[in-house]
């Protein structure tokens, strides 16, 4: 019986720790699309999400989840440690961006958003998509870091979106 209750117990414990759903974005990219480098300033995990096919309507729908920012290793995670990923997304055509963090460790927590950015990137250009913790407070930012940046155009932040 104590036997049992031992395993019980573990797999209680296992099913509590946070894991994040695995990517679900796809898009064929041509050589010359865009790329979208994703970071995070916290150490815990940071989700990113895109909408390249409603991205003009600046609403909560149309998201997917594009991957995950975890800097820190923890034993409490079942993620493994992933500092930057990155993904393409189609040239001169509105996209959106959610970035998000959230952890709960029992006696510790943060969060940050979810936050919005939409913005049109350019053909064989490369840009920063960067979840920055800024005191208090927490931003999401994206910048040319291309080879000759020109900078981002067509840049809207929403705080809230429609829904």
């Amino acid at each position: 019986m104590m036997r049992l209750l031992v395993i019980f117990s573990a797999l209680l414990i296992l099913t509590g720790c946070p894991s994040t759903i695995k990517p679900q974005y796809v898009y064929n990219a041509q050589a010359s699309d865009p790329v979208l480098v994703f970071n995070s300033d916290f150490d815990l995990p940071s989700q990113f999400y895109v909408n390249i096919d409603q991205a003009n309507n600046q609403g909560c729908t149309g998201f997917i989840l594009a991957g995950y920012i975890l800097h820190k290793d923890s034993i409490f995670l079942f993620d493994k440690p992933n500092p930057e990923f990155q993904i393409q997304v189609p040239a001169d055509r509105m996209v959106s961006i959610k970035g998000i963090h959230s952890f709960n460790g029992g006696n510790s927590w943060s969060t940050c958003g979810p936050l919005f950015l939409s913005f049109m990137p350019e053909k064989g250009k490369r840009y920063l998509v960067d979840l920055k913790k800024v005191g208090d407070y927490c931003t999401l930012n994206i910048s040319d870091r291309s080879d000759s940046p020109t900078g981002v155009k067509q840049l809207y932040r929403y705080k809230e979106c429609s829904r």
